[in-house]
């Protein structure tokens, strides 16, 4: 008997090869998702060469004058550095029971100057030193490029001799040194230090959670300290795999989602030095499992629409077909929509008060930071918040087309550009106030990778769309970038932000230049380069036009309109930039030399 037509499509929909094949930076590949295949697009449209200079991984090469490991370092340097873990990485990542991990590090001592090596306490202690170094150094002197790395390489080769065997510390110290590797960069090397822990893992059953215990209907179902880490592995699995744009190494069947926030109770016991707060310290986990899941969700789902639709279309992409792209954006805005209600189910408690705004917005309003709360719950707080625009940004800025005419643009896939740079200006404005303002934030391993983000969807926005009344602030904001890198310790990252604002304002001088605009509107009084002395040969020929610019607008009366969306991931409700330029001068961008491109017709 012959399959039927609609099982035939539906095998080859299973061993089908995705068309969108993402890009390769060193003969690794990443995906469409991947923040690298975003620089790579912005970097083929500016004609630079950045990819090389700030997205490869920092090489290993610590002075063996910073290898210290635990014969080199005493008890009460050892049990300093320790009360760090617990009020920073412990109060995101609960992989280890505190009371059973401190009974455990006493009996490795036999002197007061001499521990047993551990594995799993020397990659605690390589995170501390870590952590810690941004604390113990003055300003004056620089960090050494791999502090605690001693204590790292130490813990790897004592863990290499358990293999065979694995237990519960194995998976926790494969996790806590992925987390050590995303300190210094290596996310490459995390992501699969990170597929280790969870093979380890799935060897203990942890991926069955409560069920492998014989528990009755009527039981509740509280997380064990191994479903604590399962969780844990499965957020941070979704993390990178977003962030690199590659498969989920954790099945889909594999993810259980918490039923329930632990109760006060449990958390008090898991974590005895934790200060009482309106919400207890494992409620964070619960809350920032559930925004990676439904975020995993919602791009698991738009990654099979996209690939639908490309199919169609017969195209690698879609940013040549306004329509088809359009069906994927309009997809995603009503998607979104469920991570306003993760915002708005989210205890007030875990929200980090505005100052006369509304928190997880991106109204621009200051942060009305706490001197009273526990400090664990602060950085809980801004932790979620930065996750979360971070998260919008990685959904939307696959939409920033980087193409030539208005005629490309649509209405859904232009608005997610907006949404994107709008959470871009506020993750960069919360990390300047942050870091400028208080310690809550010093030290993180997560800065620099969240400033990062948001400085690659400055530019793109910037760069794709310097007509725009948006532009200017984009362009202002990657000034703000550049001091973040500065308090960060990150001069590399300093230059980056700063070539990348050049560039951005290279772009729009090319362009007034070809208008005869002289001294544009929306271009800052501190740009140096003159019109004639632009080379047009180093920027785009063409752009994205959104507006005619804040001067044509505030001539025809709409210059008031807003250009904030109350909610990253919100559609704006202003009027569509690029539908105001097509209505005011649809011939002003086949003045500029525009080349239009039109919709392939063929259907597959």
């Amino acid at each position: 008997m012959e399959p039927s037509p609609s099982s035939v499509k539906s095998m080859s929909n299973c061993r089908r090869s995705p068309r969108w094949k993402g890009t390769r930076m060193n003969g690794i590949y990443y995906g469409p998702s991947s923040l690298v295949y975003f620089t790579h697009r912005l970097s083929t449209f500016t004609k630079m060469d950045f990819e090389s200079n700030f997205l490869s991984a920092p090489k290993f090469s610590p002075s063996p004058s910073h290898i210290k490991t635990s014969s080199q370092l005493q008890r009460e340097q050892q049990d300093a550095l320790l009360d760090l873990y617990w009020q920073g990485y412990h109060a995101v990542y609960p992989v280890l029971d505190e009371a059973d991990f401190r009974r455990h590090y006493d009996t490795l001592w036999h002197s007061l100057t001499g521990r047993k090596p551990c594995p799993l306490v020397d990659i605690v202690i390589a995170l501390c030193v870590h952590f810690g170094s941004s604390y113990t150094v003055s300003d004056a002197v620089a960090l050494p490029d791999q502090p605690g790395y001693g204590f790292y390489l130490q813990s790897q080769q004592l863990l290499s001799q358990d293999l065979e065997v694995p237990s519960l510390s194995t998976v926790q110290c494969y996790f806590l040194n992925a987390i050590y590797l995303l300190a210094l960069g290596q996310v490459n090397s995390a992501s699969m230090i990170i597929g280790s822990a969870i093979r380890a893992a799935e060897s203990l059953g942890l991926q069955f959670g409560n069920d492998r215990d014989e528990m009755s209907e009527g039981e509740p179902r509280l997380l064990t300290p191994d479903s604590r880490i399962w969780t844990c592995l499965t957020t941070l699995d979704t993390q990178l795999s977003l962030y690199l744009g590659r498969p989920f190494a954790i099945q889909d069947s594999q993810v259980y989602s918490m039923s329930q926030p632990e109760p006060d109770q449990v958390a008090q016991l898991t974590g005895p030095t934790f200060t009482l707060a309106d919400v207890n310290w494992l409620r964070f986990q619960y809350e920032r499992q559930r925004l990676f899941q439904i975020v995993r969700e919602i791009q698991t789902e738009l990654v099979a629409v996209s690939e639908d639709v490309l199919e169609d279309i017969d195209s690698p992409d879609f940013y040549q077909h306004p329509s088809s792209r359009e069906k994927c954006a309009q997809y995603l805005s009503q998607q979104l929509k469920r991570l306003k209600v993760w915002i708005q189910e989210l205890p007030e408690a875990l929200k980090t008060p505005r100052v006369q705004g509304v928190p997880f917005s991106v109204d621009r309003s200051a942060l009305n930071l706490s001197q009273t709360e526990p400090l664990w719950l602060q950085r809980q707080r801004l932790i979620l918040e930065l996750d979360y625009h971070t998260l919008i940004m990685m959904l939307t800025r696959t939409f920033n087309s980087f193409l030539p005419t208005p005629a490309l643009g649509t209405f859904s896939s232009d608005n997610h550009c907006m949404t994107c740079v709008n959470s871009a200006i506020m993750v960069t404005n919360m990390l300047h106030q942050v870091l400028n303002d208080s310690e809550i934030l010093t030290g993180w391993y997560q800065v620099i990778d969240w400033q990062r983000t948001a400085t690659f969807a400055l530019a793109g926005f910037a760069c794709g769309y310097p007509i725009c009344p948006l532009s200017p602030s984009a362009r202002k904001a990657l000034t703000r970038a550049a001091e973040v890198f500065e308090r960060s310790g990150s001069p590399d990252m300093v230059q980056l932000a700063q070539t990348l604002k050049t560039k951005c304002l290279d772009i729009v001088q090319a362009f007034c230049a070809r208008l005869g605009i002289v001294t544009p509107a929306n271009t800052p009084a501190d740009q140096q380069t003159s019109p004639e002395t632009v080379d047009e040969s180093s920027v785009p020929s063409t752009y994205n036009v959104m507006s005619i610019g804040e001067e044509a607008l505030a001539n025809i009366g709409l210059g008031n309109l807003s250009d904030d969306p109350s909610w990253a991931g919100e559609t704006p409700s202003t009027l569509l930039w690029g539908d105001l330029m097509r209505d005011l001068d649809s011939g002003l961008a086949s003045s500029l030399g525009h080349i239009g491109v039109t919709e392939s017709s063929s259907q597959t």
